[in-house]
């Protein structure tokens, strides 16, 4: 065995796979936003279940919630939501407020929006979000 011992050849061999594996993994992950979902595609969601508190055009102005002391999240603001990932944003479309800790009054879309709409809807938000000054 070209002066190896078997537990040489082995432990080679196992840094091989190891590397090859890696580098598999690494090319077959989605590249970094390729996730990212389609804003034109998201406008339609957006006007069914978010309009209606968050208003038409995202400033938190809707009509669903007026007079209650809860009042939804503007999208219209970049500064705002610098700081809130994407994921974020669609763990609290699809599992609701409550579950994400914020307003319990926002309710769960998981069962009536698919997940490709959810991401769709996340760029369509990030969208709404005038440039930060």
């Amino acid at each position: 065995m070209n002066g190896r011992t078997v537990e040489q050849s082995y432990g080679r061999t196992l840094l091989v796979v190891v590397a090859v594996l890696a580098v598999l993994a690494v090319w077959r992950a989605p590249a970094r936003g390729a996730s990212r979902g389609d804003p034109k595609a998201g406008k339609e969601p957006y006007e069914k279940f978010c309009a209606v508190c968050h208003g038409p055009t995202g400033k938190g102005d809707g009509q669903g919630l007026r007079g209650l002391p809860v009042h939804p999240k503007s999208f219209s603001d970049a500064a705002a939501l610098r700081n809130v990932t994407d994921q974020a944003l669609f763990d609290t479309i699809q599992k609701g407020g409550a579950a994400t800790g914020k307003s319990p009054i926002m309710p769960p879309f998981g069962d009536q929006i698919k997940e490709a709409q959810i991401r769709d809807l996340v760029a369509y938000l990030r969208s709404l979000a005038a440039p930060a000054r």
